[in-house]
């Protein structure tokens, strides 16, 4: 089987094809997005840390005494 790909468009040659400003705003916005990310990871972790503890400290009988 075979196929054969025709791109619809040819690749740019040499150099970005956005102006300077343009560029510029592409990075600021893959910086934003970036941080974003990290936030989110970040905060995703400290939730699942301070249930772990909980969880921990439930079985061990410091916060609720289950028996």
């Amino acid at each position: 089987m075979t196929h054969d790909h025709h791109p619809s468009t040819p690749p740019p040659t040499g150099g970005i094809p956005f102006a300077d400003a343009e560029w510029q705003h592409l990075q600021a916005e893959d910086l934003h997005a970036a941080r974003a990310v990290v936030g989110l990871m970040a905060s995703i972790f400290s939730i699942g840390l301070v249930i772990y503890i909980l969880v921990a400290l439930t079985v061990k009988g410091v916060i609720f005494d289950l028996h």
